[in-house]
């Protein structure tokens, strides 16, 4: 069965957490890619800096959210060693759909 997908809306925020599958995260640097679907181009690139109980907790802000364009998305964690600068990726994708903001 594929992930199912969070729709929010432009403007929301969106929270995640990406881990190491219950390995130590101690050393892994976690930088987050939100590519569009199915093109996979780039659209965020941010570290997550805080590191919490051997994961990565945070989101996507408001104001990231709004600057997205309507469409899916894949929300990937790319997990770095410090020392080797080997590359992992985390085993969680978030996939979203924006939709369009609320009318004010």
């Amino acid at each position: 069965m594929a992930n199912p997908y969070a729709k929010i809306r432009k403007g929301e925020s969106l929270s995640f957490v990406f881990d190491r599958g219950g390995a130590s995260i101690s050393g892994w640097v976690c930088t987050i890619e939100v590519k569009t679907f199915p093109s996979d181009t780039s659209a965020i690139t941010a570290r997550v800096i805080a590191a919490v109980d051997d994961e990565w907790p945070g989101f996507l802000t408001s104001t990231e959210t709004a600057g997205l364009n309507a469409g899916s998305y894949r929300l990937i964690g790319i997990l770095t060693n410090a020392a080797t600068n080997q590359e992992e990726v985390a085993q969680q994708t978030t996939r979203f759909q924006i939709g369009e903001s609320w009318a004010s």
